[in-house]
C-alpha cells in the first residue's frame, strides 16, 4: 500500500477507462496541496468535473478545488 503521505500532493490522480483498462492520469499542477473528494458528471464535451479541496480538514485556510 503506498505511504499516505503520496497522496498529499499538488496535482490530483484520476483512473480513466479507455475502453479496454483502466489508464492513470494526473491533474495539473497547482500550487497548494489537492485533496479531491468527488466527481460530477457534467453534460458536454468537458465530461466530468472533480471537486474537493486544498486541506485535508477543516480549516479557515482550505479552500475548494475544482479541476475540469
Amino acid at each position: 500500500m503506498p505511504s499516505p503521505a503520496r497522496w498529499f500532493t499538488t496535482r490530483a490522480h484520476y483512473l480513466r477507462w479507455d475502453g479496454a483498462a483502466r489508464v492513470s492520469e494526473r491533474g495539473p499542477v497547482a500550487a497548494t496541496p489537492v485533496v479531491m473528494n468527488a466527481l460530477a458528471k457534467v453534460p458536454g464535451p468537458d465530461g466530468y468535473w472533480a471537486v474537493g479541496t486544498t486541506s485535508t480538514s477543516a480549516s479557515s485556510t482550505a479552500l475548494p478545488r475544482i479541476e475540469r
